[in-house]
């Protein structure tokens, strides 16, 4: 079976979400990989992120037709400020969202939140998901933030999970089903 790509488009007034594609592999994109207070909380922080690797992963993820990852985009420039990716557990019919805004100047400005809503709108109604998840270190508040206010709850947590600056810190799970309620 071969793949079809993804070529859904959301719009809402303050944010775009379209698929990602090689081209958004610019230098900007390696450069939010390896930036500190970007990576602070992603797993590639360990390693330095080249272009290769960078270009190899969007490579891969983009054929992977469980995998639904858009270019978060800016409606007013066009400008790509970050990513979302839902992926998705066909056989239990649930998906996991992660992201990141990689544009600090657009920090704060609730953008996260709706790029969740907007995914998890794809994933319950378009997709037919009986259940969404998410995971951030407790110490990451603007992303338990983005969540809690996008209909999520927090449903376990994962005592010392991580390791951030040294220090162990848990991970908090988070939820939702359609309608938002937690069932």
């Amino acid at each position: 079976m071969e793949y079809t790509p993804i070529k859904t488009v959301f719009h809402s007034e303050s944010l775009i979400l379209r698929p990602v594609t090689p081209e958004d592999v610019t230098h900007t994109y390696v450069a939010w990989m390896n930036e500190p207070e970007v990576n602070k909380y992603m797993e590639t922080r360990f390693r330095e992120q080249t272009r290769e690797a960078v270009e190899s992963y969007v490579g891969t993820a983009i054929k992977n037709p469980d995998l639904h990852f858009f270019a978060i985009l800016d409606p007013v420039s066009g400008k790509h400020i970050g990513n979302i990716k839902l992926a998705v557990n066909p056989h239990h019919r649930r998906g996991e969202i992660s992201l990141f805004i990689g544009e600090k100047d657009f920090w704060g400005r609730g953008l996260a939140t709706e790029a969740i809503k907007m995914i998890s709108d794809h994933g319950f109604n378009e997709l037919r998901l009986r259940k969404i998840t998410a995971g951030c270190y407790s110490n990451n508040k603007g992303s338990a933030r983005a969540f809690e206010k996008a209909g999520f709850s927090r449903e376990a947590v994962l005592s010392k999970e991580y390791l951030c600056s040294g220090r162990p810190v848990d991970r908090w799970c988070y939820c939702r089903f359609p309608g938002g309620n937690v069932q």
